[in-house]
């Protein structure tokens, strides 16, 4: 063999000795370490259908928990519905009971004739012990459910078609009251942390001219109409409270968020992106407002000492596509963002810095609506495919490293092993 040829060889057995050191440093503690990461598993996928009938039978207390004793229940039941549901079915909307109960705002039908457009509200009881299992389907006749949420005091709320709220009991959900004054179409609605303040509100885009609207109630003894937010300028497609009630963002349908006090009901802030804006949540620090869009960056806004309580940009998180929800956890440790590609990626808020979990979904169904659950185990996520996924949440200690990254130790070591095995293959 020529020396040529010897040293040929062991040129290539240079990469490929780099490429096997490689895939050992991705197991390794020779990068740094991070101090804890979520550890994401699927468990679950339901598939959403408000035909089917309930497998837990769920009897109605003959008192109910609810924070609005002046109402009197209207006990609702799980049997099928007169008229049946045609496809297709999508959870647009999900949200977690401080129970681990699960409820999905299901919109049917096609909107025309012979398959009208309706929905349904279902509660699941959700564990990683046995398949989740469907408790009670409230009916909702020829309205789509647009926005559900649970407080944590003892409700559930829903958009029920474009200018109705319902409010149901957390655990008999038993009809409570319907809050229908609203002047526009109803897009969102959410409850404050506290549980003492509900929003809701939407908008309609007339010409140039984008008419918002959002009403904000106490919904403690009795319940009661506080004021309303006419934005002019803004929609409200989506809707947050800080996590001590003084604050509520809104955004939707044009390129600005809104910050109001929620006593004063004074404008604190507007804070600006790029495209249509499509979710928006705060850290349970309030020191993170995170907004997403029709964009490719996931914007993150920091309140820094000396700001003034205002928000200011603090991060551009890459993430390829546009994105249709963002959510945090418990604590305030990560956010999920649900991406157009059909991803949801989990960001570490305290290295941001760092690649995101990546969670991928074979069909590459759009992200509708995702929340993890009060005590941060589960994460749900709704997709238009008609799925809902469930995912275990956990802590594990993690080590970060990037694919494509040889570190400076292992290369002159691959260089070395190179020149000896060519060095072996060459002539004596």
């Amino acid at each position: 063999m020529s020396i040529e040829k010897c040293w040929a060889i062991a040129g290539l057995l240079v990469p490929l000795t780099a490429g096997c050191l490689q895939v050992q440093a991705h197991t390794t503690y020779d990068v740094k370490q991070s101090a804890a990461k979520v550890n994401v598993r699927l468990e679950h996928v339901i598939t959403v259908d408000p035909n089917r009938m309930p497998e837990i039978i769920t009897p109605v207390p003959t008192s109910v928990s609810s924070v609005l004793p002046q109402s009197t229940p209207i006990p609702t039941n799980g049997s099928a519905p007169a008229v049946s549901y045609c496809k297709p079915y999508i959870a647009g909307s999900v949200s977690w009971n401080r129970n681990g109960i699960l409820a999905l705002g299901i919109t049917a039908g096609q909107g025309k004739s012979g398959c009208p457009t309706s929905g349904a509200i279902q509660i699941f009881s959700v564990s990683f012990v046995t398949e989740p299992r469907l408790r009670r389907t409230l009916h909702t006749a020829n309205n789509p459910v647009k926005s559900i949420d649970f407080s944590h005091s003892g409700q559930l709320a829903a958009v029920e078609g474009d200018q109705e709220v319902r409010i149901y009991d957390d655990q008999s959900f038993a009809h409570l009251e319907t809050l229908s004054n609203s002047t526009k179409p109803i897009q969102t609605l959410v409850y404050s942390h506290d549980g003492t303040l509900l929003a809701f509100g939407g908008g309609v885009i007339q010409g140039s001219t984008v008419k918002g609207e959002v009403m904000v109630y106490r919904v403690k003894d009795p319940i009661t109409h506080l004021y309303t937010l006419d934005d002019k300028s803004n929609g409200a497609s989506v809707l947050a409270f800080n996590k001590d009630s003084t604050q509520l963002a809104i955004a939707g349908i044009t390129t600005r968020a809104s910050v109001y006090n929620t006593t004063s009901s004074d404008l604190l802030q507007s804070v600006f992106f790029p495209a249509e804006i499509r979710g928006i949540d705060y850290s349970d620090d309030d020191d993170q407002l995170v907004i997403v869009g029709a964009n490719e960056f996931v914007r993150v806004f920091s309140m820094k000492a000396g700001s003034g309580s205002r928000y200011t940009l603090d991060y551009l998180l890459p993430v390829g596509d546009g994105v249709t929800r963002v959510a945090y956890n418990r604590g305030g440790t990560e956010f999920a963002v649900g991406v157009f590609d059909g991803t949801v990626r989990i960001f570490d808020t305290n290295d941001l810095s760092a690649s995101p979990q990546i969670l991928p979904y074979v069909s590459r169904a759009k992200v509708l609506d995702l929340a993890f659950s009060p005590d941060g185990t589960k994460l749900a996520v709704s997709w238009n495919d008609g799925k809902v996924s469930i995912y275990r949440v956990s802590k594990k200690a993690t080590v970060e490293n990037d694919a494509n990254y040889l570190t400076p130790a292992s290369l002159p070591l691959a260089m070395l092993f190179a020149a000896f095995l060519g060095g072996v293959l060459l002539p004596r």
